[in-house]
């Protein structure tokens, strides 16, 4: 190879080009972006629509049905999905992964648009976003004060946000919690009728007289005027002196019919840190931004606020997302670290040489940094996922080098020189490097290929090592032969403890070695019950161990932070949720001594439906810091799993469940989620009842819940169409009136300097709040004044706090969390006792969220592992000139299935998405071992040494680079196995999975590939006699 030749050769040029490579992935990683997880886009639309005062079914029938009808002829959808709350509806579109959402996206408001006029009059227009699952918040803080809340929300709104909002990486800030001023025109019903007026007029009369409008301009000889018309309100008096016209009659003035109060608006949210009372606030960074450097901008705006803000306002820290991501990414590092120190052990031990261990240990920085130079060109990001990719290879990286210096040391040792030694070494150990390099290529390339969210998970993981490997090989070609040829030299006696030690390992290492030697002869003289002693191990462990493996998703990382999501009966007013969450604080509070932080939000649950949290006075949600996990004694599950009990206890009536908060920032989801469809509500509301009760009697789960709930009590008004007419009037008028009445309508705004506070019409307190005078709203006719209750019966009853579609069939979704067991099992036992319900036709059931995404996943793993043993067949076929070798080495891919099952079993580890990513890889990990002793039996037996000879003499001589590079590869990765660091539970199953493959797989690759070498050149050499 002529690049051996010249890196041999030329060492300063050689040097200057891997420098060169290396300053550069410096500054590539420094202008990289950090985040925790990889970007992952879905082609999801979501439709929002504001129907005030309007009940779930008017929601469904209204506005969600008719948005569903028009987005359905879109192409590329997959399904479409709505729920439909109280006053708003929600349409979730989502499209075919590789759709164009932007397109999908215009597609969407131009179908919302062509159906707008079919909408209500009194909706909103409906608001059509794209979802983006990294607009979750960086940081999460509470403003409080000794003050009114009312003057801590000015600061927060007019100071804090302003001031935040400007930060170059801020995409917005959220408020919770808000108490906004608002002029209340609180009309008295009895006086507007006595007057024989209607809500309507006031509320036209008050927005017609609010304007401040140009008038144009007026040319007078040498002047020019600007004419404007300054008639909006500028104080409390000028809008209780507008004065109301009546057909006939006096006009009359506001004052006289209703009382304006410089009031707040109605207060549907509070907030808590540590039981004080405040303003929340969520600081969400653009899509792009490094969220690092934005939550140190954060924090330093911050400090210089504290200077600026009055004395007794506190701004208080509840998340800061930065800080798990820094502290996580820096573990990783340092596991790298460690796994690089633990293979330079490993390297000394066999070499013998400290030159040695820096030639080869000095390929893991080279061919990590300059990877970074592709990364930076993929558009990744420093994340998670691509640095355990680097901390997983530091093993796999180091091999090469290995191999290539390990031969070129054995030529040494027989008296060549070492510039000779480092061209010939490297040049004969070439074909073995580049196949078991392009075998890791091959193999990480179907892992960068996959489709679907996982696919958009692992790419940048897969790509990584990629880079890396090929950084690796390079580094292997160029600076290792050119260091050894500078560097190593022929082993000499020393009597240093290192020497002593190296001596004793030297020996301990030759008896292995001829044991191995003798063992394979042995074996090969017994090759039918050696083949059959493995082939009863792999399927002993296979069938009898694999019955106790179980399948799950993603490990939640502990993070030190859960919820408690809090749902009152419907029907519950503010006050007694509020009274419920103080008694869940008072609990919280006497476990202070892991308890650091408990943020309370009333009247929200974050992480609800896409588009939509669930929001209303009867739910809160709670979440707790229970500070890092190396400080506490009891994990986060652990810990709210000895709370349950508790709570419940003390809030009977509520429906409590826990949840941890999921590595992207939000609360995670339910693990179990099954959605019931059929056309029939009764028929549905049965059949979800039935399941839910299996649900509940299952001992594996926890937090059963239904987003089914009948108990909202409401008040219907149906009104007499045919009657309405007569009287000259319409629905619409009728709707309106109530409306106005209880909801209020906002007429104008009210300025005040540079703020503008909207201007509400309703009836007043005692009036709304009296529900007899909900039938005496009165109309004017041209018969004179109708009461309500003689256009439209009222009814009181009952009505459900949400409808949920599905691909334009109802829905109700059953959730729970798992108390035990890994969630594949759990399903397959959902499902075991589902099928003995009699289900309806048209009626039936499936599992969304974390196992649909599973049973996804899973898919694309298995097609990825397929597609990696046909490739890495393929690749060898064409490297050896042969189609039966190929199969033999391959044949060693199942023997890692014995180690990948012990150490799942023996850890209590599920096979989980991660775990099975491990599998794909060790596809092209063991097969190395393979290549390495057939690559160099076909040296010797071109040299002409016989077949038993010649096998026998590759097995002996290349044990040694064998364990080396699978010694390198396991220490690499053993310190991730180690749980230690932030983010461990996420890294450590494919660590351990991969080093129990390797384990098993290298044992017994090196009797069965002698057995079928053998028996197959005998099987061909007789067939040729």
């Amino acid at each position: 190879m002529k690049l051996v030749d010249v890196s041999v050769d030329r060492p300063v040029m050689m040097t200057m080009a891997i420098l060169a490579a290396v300053v550069m992935g410096l500054f590539a990683l420094k202008d990289l972006a950090v985040d925790l997880l990889p970007e992952v886009d879905l082609p999801i639309v979501t439709v929002r629509t504001i129907y005030p005062g309007a009940g779930p079914k008017e929601i469904e029938s209204l506005v969600s049905e008719k948005i569903e009808d028009a987005v359905s002829s879109i192409s590329g959808i997959k399904r479409v999905q709505s729920t439909s709350l109280e006053g708003v509806s929600v349409v979730i579109i989502e499209f075919e992964l590789g759709t164009d959402i932007d397109v999908g996206t215009m597609d969407v408001k131009d179908k919302i648009d062509e159906i707008k006029i079919n909408l209500p009059d009194d909706a909103e227009d409906p608001t059509v976003l794209k979802l983006d699952l990294n607009a979750q918040p960086v940081i999460t803080l509470a403003v409080s004060g000794a003050r009114p809340l009312e003057d801590v929300y000015y600061l927060t709104d007019h100071v804090i946000v302003e001031e935040l909002s400007r930060i170059n990486g801020v995409a917005s800030v959220d408020v919770l919690g808000a108490k906004e001023r608002e002029i209340l025109i609180a009309v008295d019903q009895k006086k507007l009728d006595a007057y024989q007026l209607s809500m309507n007029q006031i509320v036209g009369v008050i927005a017609g007289g609010n304007l401040d409008l140009p008038g144009g301009r007026i040319r007078e000889q040498r002047r020019e005027y600007t004419v404007r018309l300054s008639g909006a309100y500028e104080d409390l008096e000028d809008i209780q002196n507008v004065e109301i016209p009546r057909a006939g009659m006096p006009p009359i003035r506001l004052k006289d019919v209703a009382q304006i109060i410089d009031t707040f608006k109605e207060q549907r949210e509070l907030v808590r840190l540590n039981g004080k009372s405040g303003v929340g606030l969520s600081i969400i960074k653009k899509n792009d931004a490094n969220i690092v450097e934005v939550a140190h901008e954060i924090k330093k705006r911050l400090a210089g606020l504290e200077t600026r803000l009055p004395a007794d306002i506190q701004l208080e820290l509840m998340q800061d997302r930065s800080l798990f991501i820094e502290a996580s990414i820096k573990d990783l590092v340092s596991n790298m670290v460690l796994g690089a120190l633990l293979t330079a052990l490993v390297l000394y031990l066999f070499l013998h040489s400290v030159r040695g261990v820096i030639i080869a240990g000095v390929s893991i920085p080279t061919s990590v940094i300059a990877s970074f130079n592709l990364i930076r060109y993929a558009g990744f990001t420093v994340n998670f996922m691509s640095l355990m990719a680097l901390a997983i290879s530091v093993g796999i990286l180091v091999t090469n080098a290995i191999v290539v210096l390990e031969n070129i040391q054995r030529h040494i040792e027989h008296n060549d020189d070492p510039v000779t030694s480092s061209k010939v070494g490297t040049k004969e150990i070439a074909i073995a490097v580049f196949a078991s390099t392009l075998t890791n290529i091959v193999v990480f390339t179907p892992i960068a290929l996959m489709k679907g969210i996982i696919g958009q998970f692992f790419v940048q993981f897969g790509l990584t090592v990629t880079f890396a490997t090929i950084f690796s090989l390079i580094t292997a070609f160029t600076l290792t032969p050119m260091l050894s040829a500078r560097l190593l030299k022929k082993t000499e006696p020393k009597d240093s403890f290192l020497a002593r030690l190296s001596r004793k390992f030297e020996t301990f290492y030759d008896q292995l070695a001829a044991s191995y030697r003798s063992a394979v002869e042995n074996t090969l003289r017994r090759r039918a019950v050696t083949l059959g002693i493995i082939t009863l191990i792999f399927f002993g462990t296979v069938i009898g161990l694999g019955k106790y493996l179980g399948f799950g998703f993603f490990v939640t990382a502990d993070q030190g932070w859960f919820s408690i999501k809090v749902e009152m009966p419907a029907g519950t007013n503010m006050a007694q949720t509020d009274e419920a969450l103080v008694r869940i604080e008072r609990i919280l509070e006497s476990h202070r001594k892991y308890i650091k932080k408990v943020y309370t939000v009333l009247g929200k649950i974050s992480g609800g439906v896409v588009g939509a949290s669930n929001e209303g006075v009867e739910v809160a949600e709670i979440t707790v810091d229970i500070g890092d996990k190396e400080a506490r004694d009891i994990g986060v599950k652990e810990f709210y799993e000895s709370l349950r009990k508790a709570l419940v206890l003390a809030i009977p009536s509520a429906s409590i469940s826990f949840r941890e908060i999921s590595p992207s920032g939000g609360g995670s989801s339910a693990p179990v989620q099954l959605q019931i469809t059929g056309t029939d509500l009764d028929k549905l509301v049965a059949i979800s009842g039935q399941a839910e009760t299996i649900l509940r009697h299952m001992p594996a789960l926890v937090d059963v819940n239904s987003t089914w709930e009948s108990g909202k009590p409401e008040i219907k008004v149906i009104p007499r169409r045919k009657l309405i007419t007569e009287y000259g009037l319409s629905v619409s008028q009728v709707a309106l009136a109530i409306r106005y009445g209880i909801e209020g309508e906002v007429a104008t705004q009210y300025r005040i300097g540079d703020d503008e506070y909207d201007i509400r019409v309703r009836f007043s307190d005692a009036d709304k709040n009296n529900i007899k005078n909900l039938s005496k709203i009165v109309f004017l006719t041209r018969d004179g004044q109708v009461p309500l209750s003689a256009l439209c019966d009222i009814t009181e009853g009952s009505g459900p706090t949400q409808i949920n579609r599905k691909n334009k069939k109802r829905m109700i979704t059953l959730t729970a969390g798992i108390g035990s067991g890994a969630i594949g099992n759990v399903v397959s036992a959902i499902s075991e006792q589902l099928s003995q319900l009699d289900w309806p036709d048209g009626y039936e059931y499936q599992f969304a969220g974390q196992e649909e995404s599973r049973q996804e996943s899973t898919g694309e793993i298995g097609q990825a592992l397929l597609l990696a043993i046909i490739l890495t067949y393929m690749l060898l076929a064409a490297i050896l000139e042969s189609y039966v070798e190929p199969v033999m080495i391959m044949s060693t891919v199942p023997l890692a299935f014995i180690g990948v099952i012990l150490s799942l079993v023996m850890t209590n580890n599920p096979l989980d998405i991660f775990s099975m990513m491990a599998v794909v890889m060790l596809v092209g990990i063991v097969v190395n071992n393979a290549i390495l002793i057939l690559d160099y039996v076909h040296t010797l037996r071109h040299q002409g040494k016989a077949l038993l000879e010649a096998l026998l003499t590759s097995c002996e001589t290349r044990l040694r680079p064998i364990i080396m590079t699978n010694t390198a590869v396991a220490l690499g990765m053993l310190p991730l196995t180690l749980g230690i660091g932030k983010g461990a539970e996420m890294r450590a199953p494919m660590a351990i999975v991969s080093i129990g493959g390797i384990i098993t797989s290298t044992i017994f690759t090196l009797f069965l590939l002698p057995i079928l070498y053998y028996s197959y050149e005998n099987w061909r050499a007789g067939r040729n006699a």
